[in-house]
């Protein structure tokens, strides 16, 4: 691993679940559970990069290009804000993905041994209504955040891109949501 990399320690040989991959990967940034996963997917990484680009063009993601599974700084690795909102949108369709991303922590009991992450999205311990999705960190993109929420029945995704810090990174995401909030009304429908 890289210093500071974002690791739930796998060893070679060791069986854990899918399941279990996913939370690591979600709440926690796991690069060895993201290299795992495109391995066991696709038999290899680069297999597994150029399936992402595949399903990227089908959805539409115009402004998005994978060069690594793991979001690791790289020529040809890149997103926009607003193609991170729509497969964040497409993803919480999904309900073992939101409930993954609205999690503020879990116990993974496959594996080697019993291990509890934390997510590592500050703002989901922050307030009830937010519900997730996913942070990442480099020296490139700076801090990420593609954030959720949802208010009486509403459901905002965001994406904020090159914040300075984790503190900044949950402020800035905070106003856009806050904001569209505050364009919906509440309203009873009349018979």
């Amino acid at each position: 691993p890289l210093p500071a990399e974002s690791i739930l320690g796998l060893r070679a040989g060791e069986r854990i679940s899918v399941r279990d991959l996913l939370y690591a990967l979600v709440l926690a940034s796991a690069n060895d559970a993201a290299a795992t996963i495109a391995e066991a997917v696709s038999g290899s990484v680069q297999r597994f990069v150029a399936e992402m680009n595949r399903s990227a063009d089908s959805l539409g993601l115009d402004g998005t290009h994978y060069a690594n599974p793991i979001g690791f700084d790289a020529p040809g690795n890149y997103s926009t804000a607003s193609d991170l909102v729509e497969l964040a949108t497409q993803l919480l369709e999904d309900p073992l993905f939101a409930r993954i991303a609205d999690s503020p922590s879990a116990v993974l009991r496959s594996g080697a041994r019993t291990r509890r992450i934390p997510t590592r999205n500050t703002l989901l311990l922050s307030a009830p209504w937010i519900t997730g999705v996913k942070t990442g960190h480099t020296l490139g993109a700076g801090y990420v955040l593609v954030g959720s929420a949802r208010r009486d029945g509403t459901t905002l995704v965001s994406a904020v891109l090159g914040a300075s810090s984790e503190a900044t990174r949950d402020a800035e995401t905070l106003e856009p949501l806050r904001y569209g909030f505050s364009l919906y009304l509440p309203s009873t429908p009349v018979r």
